[in-house]
Order: structure tokens, then sequence, then C-alpha cells
């Protein structure tokens, strides 16, 4: 039995192109080709200070599982994942 696998993401969005939906567009992507290779979990870990990209997440049905705190200069980084509906 293969054993499932775990994919770690992040992204950038250039600003020239931000708030046109190019972010939730590639999320979508990403999610639908874990999906479909069969991954078990997507996770990402997000500053705190980023609420749009957070609520991007949360749109496309990321949960939060936890947040460190104090992580460099920034007061915390949320930690999401997506499992897999397939597994």
């Amino acid at each position: 039995m293969t054993p499932p696998i775990t994919v770690e993401h992040s992204g950038y969005v250039h600003p020239d192109h931000r708030g046109r939906g190019a972010g939730a567009q590639l999320l979508g992507a990403l999610i639908a080709s874990t999906e479909q290779a069969g991954t078990w979990i997507t996770q990402s870990g997000i500053y705190s200070e980023n609420t749009a990209n957070l609520a991007l997440h949360h749109h496309a049905g990321v949960t939060t599982v936890g947040t460190c705190h104090r992580i460099s200069q920034y007061h915390g980084a949320v930690l999401l994942e997506h499992r897999s509906l397939n597994i």
C-alpha cells in the first residue's frame, strides 16, 4: 500500500494582479490537482496578518488547524490544511 502523501504549498500573486481572482484560481487548481493525484493533506502556513489570504483559503474549504506564535518578525502563523475528500 502506498503511504499517504502530504503536500505543503505557498503562493504569491503580484500586487498588480491582486483582487482579480488569480489567487482563487491558483488555489482551486492546486486543490483539484492534489485530489486527482491522491494527496492526503495539502497544508500551508500563513502569517496571521495576511487576512486576505486566510479568507481566500477558508473560502476554498481549507481548515485552520492551529497557530504558531512569534514566528520571525510577525505575531504568528496560522496553520491550515485541506484533507482529501477521496481518502
